[in-house]
């Protein structure tokens, strides 16, 4: 792996070579030092996992065509090539759950607020996830789970989140 979330395989490269034209030599390393090349690997990275996406989605709607499609996804696009605005905004999702786990409100918002506004005026829900998980290590085990919980939920209404998953 290139970076978290990168796959550098063969396959993956080879797809990516076929894309560009042209064979690399240092892979993945070659990414870290062309920032050209680097940008067309996330783009090619983000269609690809889009593909999946649309193509799933043409297939389910096509069978259920009343049922909701969603996924979980990463609270930023950034590193795990997610391009989930473009899911909602093409249909290919009908909400998506962002999974914003952190155990402090503030660090939450500054999660949820680019998210909802993000999906305002589409036809795309968000659900932010909520890591209500004490003991796991991402909330302390200290018996303030329902205060942080309740927290959370004051910044998903004041933000105007349209649900929430736990």
């Amino acid at each position: 792996r290139h970076r978290s979330g990168d796959c550098c395989c063969d396959g993956c490269r080879t797809r990516f070579e076929t894309s560009i034209g042209r064979p690399l030599s240092a892979w993945p390393a070659v990414l870290k030092t062309d920032k050209t090349l680097a940008g067309q690997w996330k783009a090619f990275r983000e269609e690809s996992i889009t593909k999946v996406v649309r193509t799933a989605a043409q297939l389910i709607r096509k069978e259920f065509p009343d049922m909701e499609i969603s996924a979980a996804v990463q609270k930023e696009n950034e590193t795990y090539a997610q391009d989930w605005p473009t899911w909602i905004k093409k249909g290919f999702c009908d909400f998506v759950c962002p999974m914003d786990y952190t155990p402090l409100a503030e660090r939450f918002r500054k999660y949820v607020r680019p998210q909802v506004q993000t999906v305002c005026g589409t036809n795309g829900k968000v659900y932010p996830g909520i890591g209500f998980s004490a003991g796991s290590g991402r909330w302390p085990d200290d018996g303030k789970d329902m205060e942080r919980l309740a927290d959370q939920l004051k910044v998903l209404r004041e933000e105007g989140a349209t649900g929430f998953c736990l």
